[in-house]
């Protein structure tokens, strides 16, 4: 049942994180710009997300 739960978890994370890049960066953005945004866009997932 674990072993259901950690695949549901991988499955639903990437999925939700790839959804939101999108959104936020246009693709004609270079790599080197995507990592601070990245970790920017944690900061705000972890403030809308009320855990």
């Amino acid at each position: 049942r674990s072993r259901a739960a950690m695949a549901l978890m991988r499955a639903a994370a990437p999925s939700t994180y790839h959804s939101l890049l999108p959104a936020r960066t246009p693709p004609s953005l270079p790599i080197p710009l995507h990592a601070p945004s990245t970790s920017h866009r944690a900061d705000i997932f972890k403030a809308d997300v009320p855990f």
